[in-house]
């Protein structure tokens, strides 16, 4: 399933991820009111693609990712530059690592590089290649929400050895990008997650802009049939995820 570009012209499509009970077994409870998370969402206009701005660390440090609807996971770029005293990785063998696949690291310890590591895959449809990352745990900031026990993939693309643009993980997303988003049928997506963590209910809705200079671009996680979005729901266009390969 490819990214999406300009297939929708400004209307809400409204997704529904399954329960994943793996993950609901390792979180816990919560006392707060469920409410949606709301991301910006804004479109590249050389590559038609669309991205989203996340905060991940401390201190925290901003990332535009690219949104894929195909995507198993959040994953970013945590170059030599990046890091972050909140960040654990995921040890291998650990009740929340689900691959059978370790990764490790000669370097000195940082997100990106560490040992003993559950892998994570860095995929992205229009690289060649699929990218091997470390799972870790971190603060995800949603807007200016700060959301503690996330999981994601880093990869630090400094450490590859080719420098051809096209061999990169990054290769073919927009210029400002450092990552993706993915909001796939999957235990690691970010709205499966927050779902799962958040006592909301598992779906997600989409409006995509025509361009940046719409108003209402917004992704919200949970459901939007209550205040404020309550009369925004009325105009909701729903449709199933599709798990690959299809019977």
């Amino acid at each position: 399933m490819a990214y999406t570009s300009v297939i929708m012209h400004f209307f809400l499509i409204s997704l529904a991820l399954f329960s994943v009970s793996s993950l609901s077994a390792t979180q816990p409870p919560t006392t707060t009111k469920p409410h949606p998370f709301i991301l910006p969402i804004r479109k590249d206009p050389s590559t038609n693609l669309f991205y989203t701005s996340v905060g991940i660390g401390t201190p925290r440090t901003n990332f535009n990712l690219a949104i894929d609807l195909a995507g198993e996971n959040l994953w970013y770029d945590c170059d030599t530059h990046y890091n972050s005293s909140s960040y654990t990785p995921i040890q291998c063998g650990s009740t929340r690592c689900t691959d059978t696949a370790c990764v490790g690291c000669n370097g000195p310890f940082k997100p990106g590089c560490t040992n003993n590591t559950c892998a994570a895959s860095a995929t992205n449809s229009l690289a060649k290649f699929i990218f091997g990352g470390g799972l870790g745990e971190d603060f995800i900031f949603i807007s200016q929400q700060k959301v503690s026990g996330l999981l994601s993939s880093c990869i630090d693309i400094d450490g590859f050895s080719s420098t051809a643009e096209d061999d990169s993980p990054l290769n073919g997303l927009p210029k400002n990008t450092k990552g993706i988003f993915g909001l796939a049928r999957s235990n690691l997506s970010l709205p499966t997650q927050l779902a799962l963590k958040n006592k909301l209910q598992p779906k997600f809705s989409l409006c995509l802009p025509s361009s940046n200079k719409q108003r209402f671009t917004n992704l919200l996680v949970g459901s939007i049939a209550g205040d404020p979005f309550h009369e925004l729901s009325k105009f909701v266009q729903t449709t199933p995820l599709i798990v690959n390969p299809v019977p």
